[in-house]
């Protein structure tokens, strides 16, 4: 999902794996005035529990999304694509076990598949991980998924690598910015060291397009 911030006049396009969980409390305390901490207790008080993701939904790039935010200016951060299946993998599989969920993994056993794959294995048969698992699916699609093919719609593009210069961006254009802390970090799992050179370049292949869109950020 886009989520609006009218104190800073600006949409943010949200990507599964780009700092989302992050970037979505941030923008959420910059709007409210309130911590989501704050926010979730109310919701618990009126028995409506909330996460993030369920405030903010993930939403891919349309047209009439786009036209919803007509007038704002538009920002994104990215991630390379290596590090980003790398995250999913990590954060999904390894460390909230999606794919040995009882439906899940009766699915995978059906398809051949092994619920607990290596990040090779996890990536040589990634179409099947994504048939099955609506979790891996929506935090592995490509980039142009969630922001479209034409990066000059955006304002202002980050990288990953550089949040650094989200933070003093922002302070430009609203008074008082909120530390930007990290969510979802994943603590376990494959290194990036460990991944074979030959298995980097065929993610890179998957995700081509992405790279010729977003490369300068990636």
């Amino acid at each position: 999902m886009v989520v609006v911030c009218k104190k800073a006049g600006l949409a943010y396009f949200s990507i599964p794996k780009c700092a989302c969980s992050s970037l979505k409390i941030f923008f959420h305390e910059v709007e409210t005035g309130k911590t989501w901490r704050e926010t979730k207790k109310e919701y618990i008080a009126r028995n409506e529990p909330k996460t993030i993701h369920e405030e903010y939904p993930p939403e891919p790039a349309t047209q009439d999304l786009w036209d919803r935010v007509e007038g704002y200016d538009k920002i994104c951060v990215v991630r390379g694509p290596v590090s980003r299946l790398l995250s999913c993998y990590n954060n999904k599989v390894v460390e909230e076990k999606v794919l040995s969920r009882p439906v899940v993994r009766s699915r995978l056993v059906a398809a051949g598949l092994p619920h607990q794959p290596d990040f090779e294995t996890f990536v040589d048969n990634l179409d099947g991980y994504q048939e099955i698992s609506k979790s891996i699916a929506r935090h592995s699609q490509p980039l142009e998924h969630w922001l479209g093919s034409d990066a000059d719609r955006f304002t202002k593009i980050f990288s990953m690598k550089g949040l650094s210069e989200f933070g003093d961006w922002m302070k430009q254009r609203v008074a008082d910015v909120p530390e930007l802390r990290h969510s979802n970090r994943s603590k376990g799992g494959t290194k990036p060291a460990q991944i074979d050179p030959a298995v980097r370049q065929r993610i890179k292949s998957r995700y081509a397009s992405d790279i010729e869109v977003y490369g300068p950020w990636l």
